[in-house]
């Protein structure tokens, strides 16, 4: 990859985002309002107003949970809870609880956050097995007893483990006060003589250092674990000298947790006065300050937990606790993991990371640390079933990375020889540089270092490398530099860029050679390399140079400096470059770009600049944000590795470390269990982090397929097993999909980016640039050697006019310059005088004209900024540029049948019930159906899933060719008809006259989703989703001119599908004027969302925000969409998990043009909306179609599939008692389910008929049809649409019931009482 000395800490960054002009200040501490226990003492008891900042108005708590599965954000947090072991963990007895296994599978045997409150290191002692299994069994937290704190072996124990202990009156290096497990913070206080704090004055540190670490305690929970209990910290609490004796002891503990108002639930042992099991709460009066002035309730439980795992539920309402419920588990299982740690048949794998040392490389080499953890950690959720009986044992070394060149002692090389070397590792991730990497797994590096380890780089690009004949065993997991090269050719032929400059580092391998394959693709396209110059004394030729590389070339050993950067742009100067390619470390690009700004040369508007290499370290120096370097920098082209934003692997590993990181471990010693995180912001991982997860990822896929423990000793068998677990169609990782080519080498796919300086930032470095950020934008993408705008490019200057390869006083060639001699002659001797006789009259003329003049630029103006805050507002949008569509109007041949007809076997004596059968007794499926099982096929033939849910009742195996009842288990026998293909067709014709088709839908996309869009020239499509190969999904927002009605036919759809983005362009000024004046004219306030929304992140995905009843935010909100629900339901019968507010801005943007349009059919918008809109409707679905509406919307192909009474369309109840029917909302495996609260515009209604594709006609002589149909006509309550874009998923409920329904509910019943059609009239 890069290959130049540099300074330590400079990487190739790929998958960042963007850079924030601010820094991020410190959060301040809340003051204190008040004082929770008796202010006029001193010491300790003074303190704890100073330190904790009790807030005398405490707000309503939102209770986050850490229980996903079991609905999180719900008013109940899970904690299960053991203590006071006297038996190690090591110990294989299953009577009560002692072996760690069986301990660990109790513990785990339901969701909740897993707590120890003291005793596992004084019963292990010295024994490292002991500890490395109690670092394996999955606990959230631990604390320590007072034999753990006087066992001698303590701080080995805590080392071993991993983590440090909770101890908050034990104060030490290897304690903390306080941990953050998540959705709770866990204090500890035991009863020790060795303490540094009373009980009072430990819980006042300790809640002062979580609030300063940023924790806020209306929002999160506050668990306090007391292990045992003195006479003198009685004493202290009770404010009484004589007090002793469990009774004291007792009252002691139920005023402590009176007092402690951030506290809601303490958890007891070793306290003899309080009743094991017992659990109570405590409600204050204000006139008692002894007790909680607040009036909420504190809930204490006192819990023998030394023989089971004993649970709590601490229930929430109005921001209180308002329950605790005790439960205990039973050890009647092991879980196979920590047995097999125990009596030693796990197998370790000796892996090792070679890191770079900067400080913003740590970040990158975190994640790969917090991934291997989480495989490790077989019961965290994550990746549990991945490698079930291996540990994978790591040992990191750190290197300088711009000293990997150094002939004599490569950073990277004395790194592995120093530190991986002696523990012999069968498998190295990194280093991520191509020099580094070449140093360490050459064939000449190997036989001097003597290990043939699999080596595995996250971000390795150079060409050179793909030779395995001298770079064996290696794996990389971004793209070549050839494909990085080839996207930014694609780039300057789109703007038709032949005259460009390239600026490399001739010392450095892969700058070499981006420069040499930048050259060679420029050359063919008929370009030319301008400038042929070295600025240095000397400049080296490398072997990756080839023999013929022109450019501005520069060898520096130290780097670039200002001096030399100047001549680098003299040079450019000289050669009247315009358009510049820079190849060089960020280091040096940072001289670049700030000298660019302080000399001005090249700078700003009629000049464009491309880098091969990105990251934030253009931007920072010596851990400061150089600001001349970004605004040198800006309109900066770069192609980046695409990388996903949104899959579940990604959003499970960015859940399983969220609460471990920590932006003050980005420097010095490792901490174990924690990850550094530069932002603060635990939804972005920097640089090429994301590429070193997938890379420690790939590395497990490969090993988990070997079937013994000596190939995952065998690294050429993990070689091969990687190889194979990477070969098409890959498999999902953190960054979106991974395919490995022969010689295990990504193909992946890269995005355009473009550095803007924008209002709003995800990913934050803090530049002082007053208060906008410097962000680079994914623009587009290229694909089949086009360029695909995304959005507006930004060049230097600010400005999108694109910039010319040559002075544009040159003309289009260049060349043939007019003297200016002639022609000043001409305009003083001969047009002057006449000029000025004209100019008397216009004066005069232009006087009468000038009011009016005024008027109509006035009126023009206003015109052009409602257009341009429109074009601003649209999200996703595409123009149709070449048509697709079913054969086409020069076809000679009819459109093609399906691929084949589907059948399953009826009983012989039903037969006659059916209209169709074909003998001797199979009824058809319909074609959508025929589709889905056919598609089905071919997915399965490639390694896909062979079964189709046909319905909540049924589903359909295509390899075995079984229709199975999921009730009953009952099943019958498919039959697959497949007539003869024909002999010349063009199923998917390039236009209306039958150009030859693109390839077919690939293989993998599902196959309810399976239906190509009929795309007329001109038509406006949105996106709903796009794919690497350059298929897209999206909607019709706006027809072409010669859009057709007729029904397009098989595997064709008018209103939603798949279609190819090579097709679409980024829609003109004209053709989006067209779609403003079908709003109406101002169009941006159609499409604007509700005012309650959120800001999001990104507009371009879906993204969900928790509404919580306590937060005086969103309770209105919340109970609202709840009291929607309720209406027709009985409460005691439902509980509520969460309610999601989902924001899908490209979806809402289709519906809000649905809407406008169908409401613009009266005067009166408010008319038309009270007439045509429902908000809200319900629809109830599987679990396994929630993400696909939230992403897509309701497709009839994956939401119309139990119901075709009132017509094939998409189904929506006016009651939710209707929808919450199991048939239609099938509950998951934890028994719960899931409706959407829809807005729908449903227009004029018709009466539905079974199995009708469409509405009624309502309009003959324009063939127009009624918008929906409807059960009864008269008071509907089930609504059926035929347009994908008519409902928008507004909000999303999570629930489960214990409803015992005896038959199917109801439809066409009178609407309820307060039933009101749109409940969101007025608040919009």
């Amino acid at each position: 990859q890069r290959e130049r000395l540099r300074p330590a800490g400079l990487r190739r960054g790929a998958a960042l985002g963007r850079v924030h002009v601010e820094r991020r200040p410190a959060q301040p501490r809340r003051p204190a309002k008040g004082c929770p226990i008796d202010c006029s003492s001193t010491g300790e008891r003074a303190a704890i107003t100073r330190q904790s900042g009790f807030s005398a108005d405490r707000k309503m708590r939102s209770t986050l949970l850490l229980l996903a599965a079991a609905a999180a954000g719900a008013a109940t947090v899970e904690v299960r809870f053991t203590a006071d072991f006297a038996d190690a963990v090591t110990s294989t007895s299953s009577t009560s609880c002692r072996g760690g296994a069986y301990r660990a599978y109790a513990l785990a045997a339901s969701a909740g956050l897993r707590i120890d409150g003291g005793g596992v290191a004084a019963a292990c002692g010295s024994t490292t097995l002991c500890a490395q299994v109690f670092a394996s069994m999955g606990y959230n937290g631990w604390a320590l007893n007072a034999d753990d704190i006087a066992s001698s072996s303590l701080n080995t124990f805590i080392n071993t483990v991993g983590s440090k202990p909770v101890a908050s009156n034990y104060a030490t290096g290897n304690t903390v006060s306080f941990a953050n497990l998540g959705d709770a913070v866990l204090l500890a206080v035991s009863s020790t003589s060795s303490k540094t704090h009373t009980y009072r004055g430990a819980i006042a540190v300790a809640l002062a250092e979580a609030r300063d670490a940023g924790i806020d305690f209306e929002t999160t929970p506050v668990i306090l674990s007391v292990n045992g209990i003195s006479d003198a910290e009685t004493q202290d609490i009770l404010g009484d000298e004589t007090a002793s004796g469990a009774s004291d002891g007792s009252a002691a503990i139920l005023k402590l947790a009176a007092e402690t108002t951030d506290v809601d639930l303490v958890i007891t042992t070793g306290i003899s006065g309080l009743s094991d099991g017992s659990v109570t709460y405590i409600v204050g009066e204000e006139s008692d300050k002894s007790t909680n002035w607040a009036g909420d309730r504190v809930y204490v439980a006192s819990l023998g937990a030394s023989s089971s795992v004993q649970q709590i539920a601490l229930g929430f309402a109005n921001g209180v606790p308002s329950s605790a419920t005790r439960t205990s588990t039973s050890c009647s299982s092991y879980d196979t993991f920590v047995d097999g740690m125990i009596r030693g048949t796990v197998d370790t794998v000796r892996i090792g990371m070679l890191c770079d040392s900067g400080t913003a490389a740590r970040e990158e080499c975190d994640a790969g640390r917090a991934a291997i953890d989480a495989i490790n950690n077989k019961n965290d959720g994550y990746f549990d079933d991945l490698l079930p009986l291996t540990k994978l044992e790591v040992t990191v070394a750190f290197f300088d990375q711009g000293n990997c060149g150094d002939t004599n002692d490569p950073s990277a090389y004395v790194a592995w020889t120093s530190e991986l070397t002696p523990v012999s590792p069968v498998a190295v991730v990194g280093p991520g540089g191509s020099t580094c990497l070449k140093s360490v797994a050459s064939v000449d590096a190997r036989s001097s270092h003597g290990s043939d380890a699999l080596v595995m780089s996250e971000s390795s690009t150079a060409t050179s490398i793909s030779d395995r004949s001298k770079y064996p065993n290696i794996v990389r997991l971004s793209s070549s530099e050839r494909l990085v090269m080839e996207s930014l050719s694609v780039v300057t032929k789109h703007y038709g860029w032949k005259r460009i400059a390239v600026v490399y580092d001739a010392a450095d391998a892969w700058a070499s050679d981006a420069a040499r394959i930048f050259s060679e693709k420029l050359g063919d396209a008929g370009g030319t390399v301008l400038g042929d110059t070295c600025v240095s004394s000397s400049c080296r030729t490398l072997s990756e140079a080839g023999s013929d590389l022109k450019g501005v070339r520069f060898d520096e050993s130290g780097g670039l400096t200002a001096s030399k950067a100047d001549d680098i742009l003299d040079a450019l100067d000289d050669a009247d470059a315009r358009i510049v390619y820079v190849a060089a470390h960020p280091a040096d690009q940072s001289i670049l770009f700030e000298r660019i700004k302080q000399t001005q040369k090249l700078y700003g508007t009629g000049y464009a600049w491309l880098s091969g290499w990105l990251s934030e370290d253009i931007f920072m120096r010596n851990g400061e944000v150089v600001a001349d370097a970004i605004e040198g920098a800006r309109g900066l082209i770069l192609a980046k590795e695409k990388a996903a934003t949104s899959g579940a692997v990604r959003q499970s590993f960015v859940d399983q470390r969220a609460t471990s990181l920590d932006d003050g471990v980005c420097t010095g010693a490792l901490t174990a269990g924690k990850y550094c995180d530069l932002d603060e912001d635990p939804e972005t991982v920097g640089g090429y982090g994301p590429q070193v997860v997938d890379t420690v990822y790939t590395l497990a896929k490969g090993l988990d397929s070997l079937g013994s423990s000596s190939d995952r000793q065998n690294p050429d068998r993990i070689y091969d097993a990687v190889v194979t677990a990477g070969a098409y169609p890959g498999f999902q990782s953190f960054s979106g999909t991974v395919v490995l080519d022969g010689i295990a080498e990504r193909q992946g796919s890269l995005t355009i980016m473009n550095l803007q300086l924008v209002t709003s930032s995800r990913r934050r470095l803090g530049v002082p640039l007053s208060s906008t950020s410097a962000e680079f934008v994914a623009v587009g993408r290229t694909v089949g050697g086009q360029f695909l705008l995304d959005a507006d490019v930004l060049f230097p200057g600010g400005t999108k006019a694109v910039p010319l390869d040559h002075d544009p006083a040159d003309g289009d060639s260049g060349r043939g310059k007019v003297p200016m001699g002639l022609i000043y002659g001409l305009v003083f001797g001969l047009f002057l005088p006449i000029l000025c006789c004209i100019g008397v009259g216009f004066y005069l003329y232009r006087r009468k004209k000038i009011d009016k003049s005024r008027k109509q630029k006035a009126t023009i103006q206003q015109a052009q900024d409602e257009l341009q805050a429109f074009k601003e507002s649209v999200v996703n949008m595409r123009v149709v540029i070449e048509a697709a569509a079913p054969g086409g109007a020069g076809a000679t041949t009819a459109p093609p049948v399906a691929p084949a007809k589907w059948y399953w076997e009826e009983s012989v004596a039903r037969l006659q019930a059916h209209a169709v059968v074909k003998p001797p007794h199979w009824i058809p499926y319909d074609d959508q159906t025929s589709a889905q099982l056919e598609a089905a096929r071919a997915k399965a033939s490639v390694g896909g899933s062979p079964v189709v849910p046909l319905s909540a009742a049924y589903h359909a195996d295509v390899l075995q060719m079984k229709q199975t009842n999921t009730r009953t288990g009952f099943s019958r026998a498919l039959l697959r008809d497949a007539p003869p293909p024909p002999k010349a067709s063009s199923w998917f014709g390039g236009s209306r006259d039958a150009a030859p088709p693109p390839p077919p839908l690939p293989a993998d996309i599902d196959a309810d989703e399976r239906t190509c869009l009929v795309c007329d020239v001109g038509a406006i499509l949105q996106l709903a989703k796009q794919r690497d190969d350059g298929w897209a999904f999206g909607s019709v927002v706006m027809e072409g001119e010669d859009a057709g009605r007729t029904d397009p036919g098989y595997g064709w759809n008018r209103n939603q599908g798949w279609f190819q983005m090579e097709k679409t362009d980024v829609p003109t000024t004209d053709q989006l004027t067209k779609l403003q004046e079908s709003l109406g004219g101002g169009g941006t306030d159609a499409l604007a969302t509700p005012k309650y929304w959120d800001d999001v992140k990104d507009p371009t995905v879906v993204e969900y925000f928790r509404l919580d009843p306590r937060s005086a935010a969103t309770r209105d909100e919340y109970n609202r969409c709840l009291d929607a629900f309720m209406l027709t339901l009985d409460r005691s019968k439902f509980r509520i998990h969460s309610i999601d507010r989902v924001q899908n801005i490209s979806l809402w943007q289709s519906y809000a043009v649905k809407k406008a349009a169908t409401c613009s059919r009266e005067d009166d918008p408010d008319k038309a909306a009270r007439k045509y809109v429902r908000a809200w409707l319900f629809h109830g679905c599987p679990s396994d179609v929630v993400p696909k509406i939230l992403q897509q919307g309701f497709n009839r192909s994956f939401c119309g599939k139990n119901a075709t009474l009132y017509g094939k369309g998409v189904y929506f109840a006016r009651d939710a008692s209707y929808s919450t029917f199991p048939l239609y909302c099938a509950p998951d495996a934890q028994g719960v389910q899931t409706i959407f609260l829809v807005r729908a515009v449903v227009g004029q209604w018709s009466k539905g008929v079974k199995d009708a594709l469409t509405p009624d006609v309502r309009d003959a002589a324009r063939n127009i049809l009624y918008d929906c149909t409807v059960d009864n006509v008269r008071d509907p309550s089930i609504f059926v649409t035929y347009h994908d874009a008519q409902a928008y998923p507004e909000y999303m409920i999570k629930f489960s019931q214990t409803t015992q329904h005896t038959g199917h509910p109801k439809a066409g019943l009178p609407a309820h009482r307060l039933y009101r059609p749109n409940l969101v009239e007025g608040i919009e």
